[in-house]
């Protein structure tokens, strides 16, 4: 039998013991928070809060996710959309800081998946950049795209080179801006097609755009190809055959020998050929498919010498599908000629000598190799 006096001491130190248990345990419970799936508040359910250098929340796991977050909201714009996590960085000084910071030894560092929105999103409003790729390894890639075959159709390498599956399109020009804007110390824009029905550079005029548009280093027009076709030129232009000294292979290095186009007054179709002149006649027929390209309605003029001598040669008779050769003073002479034909081309006729007006040229260095001529 327990006296009243033991009974009283025993149930004191049962109570003191009792104490400091619920003491300890409210201490631990004070760092380990429960959450309360039953939140309805516009304040975190679940908001811990760390004064060191370790992480806010830290969740890990060996086989699942370590943190998942969702919503359910359904956002109709911009403004009012929430999201499934967010990481913000606070700090108001420093550049290096990350609102989200995902590594990973082998696999995604972090991965966006979207079925109708976008997969990951990047956005600045400052002078900042909106999504930005880094790589310590030159045989790495800073930019991979596939599409939903699992296919590779764009990457970047860690040179800067871009390579397609498909076509790149530029932005429309509504206003002012280029589609696409190349610069170089060396050149700025390459295009190389790679099959034989390819095209190295493909230009399209829409609404009367010009195709091509050539501006110098003085910023001066000085090329142009409008949505017709027709080009202008305020230069020269220089063509630089196969052969110098004697005909070479043209795949090869070597000097060239720079010839020059002719100028006109207004646009012509040129053919030549030889003709046969039998006692002081002949005739030629316009070849058929010279005869398509050039207008039939207008004057063509030709141009004959003869093979051989003879009292010289003229033209008695003049039609839309030949021309009759006489030889001059009745002669009777049997003997070859040549001709040449200078024709308008079939379609819009062109005014002679038109007058374009182009900003002054700045004097430019003679092109290297040209000579002076």
């Amino acid at each position: 039998m327990i006296s009243g006096s033991r009974y009283a001491a025993v149930a004191a130190s049962l109570t003191l013991v009792g104490a400091l248990f619920l003491h300890g345990d409210t201490s631990r419970a004070a760092h380990k928070p429960t959450a309360d799936i039953t939140c309805s508040s516009p304040s975190p359910c679940i908001q811990y809060d760390n004064t060191g250098n370790g992480p806010g929340i830290k969740g890990t796991s060996t086989a699942g996710i370590g943190i998942a977050g969702t919503t359910f909201f359904n956002s109709t714009t911009f403004a009012n959309g929430t999201s499934g996590v967010i990481g913000a960085d606070s700090s108001t000084s420093g550049t290096f800081d990350k609102g989200v910071f995902g590594t990973t030894k082998i696999g995604a560092g972090v991965k966006g998946d979207a079925v109708t929105g976008v997969g990951i999103w990047g956005k600045v409003s400052g002078a900042g950049t909106a999504v930005r790729a880094e790589t310590s390894n030159n045989n790495a890639t800073l930019f991979d795209g596939k599409n939903a075959t699992g296919t590779h159709v764009l990457r970047v390498d860690s040179g800067g080179d871009e390579f397609l599956s498909s076509t790149l399109f530029g932005g429309q020009s509504f206003n002012s801006v280029e589609g696409v804007d190349g610069e170089g110390t060396q050149i700025g824009v390459v295009g190389q097609g790679l099959t034989s029905n390819a095209a190295d550079l493909y230009g399209t005029g829409v609404g009367g755009a010009l195709i091509l548009d050539g501006v110098n280093s003085g910023n001066v027009q000085v090329l142009k190809v409008d949505d017709s076709g027709n080009e202008t030129i305020t230069g020269q232009i220089f063509t630089a055959g196969v052969c110098s000294t004697g005909c070479v292979n043209s795949h090869q290095p070597g000097s060239r020998v720079i010839s020059y186009m002719p100028r006109e007054a207004e646009p012509t179709m040129e053919d030549v050929g030889e003709g046969q002149l039998v006692n002081g006649r002949g005739y030629v027929t316009i070849a058929s498919d010279f005869a398509s390209v050039v207008d039939r309605t207008r004057q063509y003029f030709v141009f004959l010498t003869p093979n051989g001598d003879s009292r010289g040669l003229y033209i008695s008779d003049r039609s839309a599908t030949g021309f009759a050769v006489r030889e001059n003073g009745n002669g009777r002479s049997t003997l070859s000629f040549d001709y040449r034909i200078v024709a308008k081309p079939y379609g819009e006729a062109m005014p002679r000598l038109p007058r374009a007006n182009f900003a002054a040229q700045p004097k430019l260095m003679r092109s290297i190799g040209l000579g002076n001529h």
